[in-house]
């Protein structure tokens, strides 16, 4: 698969990030959820921006599977899949993302469903005329901005924290402060 520089620059900041919240390091079978629930929650749109949020997110679940799995999801095929204006993304990618859970259940290379469901979610984009560096952008923004912990092995953004973990969060972020600056914690 050949990626433009932004995508090669937006792949790197998705890496640290991982890297930086504790992902890289967190259960892949955990990720496969978020990956699912962020599926899920993007049938419909009512905006251009909506969408374009919606393909950011996606990748960047991708992106943070594929790190936690040890997968490179960019020595894969090139983009084989034809996605015709009528084809639903949710549809589509319904189908790798039951193949993906299955080899992430049976313990097996996850590769190929990870490269094959990232190309849907670029030729989505493609066919929705959505500029690839934009929806980019959008979620690369929203992360920079992003605060939150690792609860039970997740990350959690903070604004859907309870108050007992708002409160925890606080405490560990003076601490965490005073010892490094980071904005992110283990709970």
């Amino acid at each position: 698969m050949k990626f433009n520089n932004r995508e090669l620059e937006f792949h790197q900041f998705v890496k640290n990030w991982a890297k930086l919240t504790g992902l890289k390091d967190a259960d892949p079978s955990k990720q496969f959820l978020s990956l699912c629930e962020e599926f899920g929650e993007n049938v419909d749109y009512s905006t251009p921006e909506e969408e374009c949020d919606a393909i950011g997110d996606a990748m960047v679940t991708i992106l943070v599977l594929a790190e936690q799995l040890g997968i490179d999801i960019g020595y894969g095929k090139q983009d084989p899949y034809e996605i015709t204006y009528s084809s639903s993304f949710s549809h589509i990618s319904l189908s790798f993302i039951g193949q993906l859970g299955g080899q992430i259940r049976r313990g097996r290379d996850a590769k190929e469903s990870l490269v094959d469901l990232y190309s849907v979610v670029r030729c989505y984009a493609f066919i929705k005329h959505l500029p690839l560096n934009r929806c980019l952008d959008m979620v690369q923004c929203t992360l920079s901005e992003r605060e939150g912990m690792m609860i039970d092995g997740s990350y959690i953004k903070r604004e859907d924290f309870t108050p007992a973990q708002e409160s925890h969060y606080i405490l560990r972020l003076i601490d965490i402060k005073n010892n490094d600056g980071v904005n992110h914690v283990e709970v």
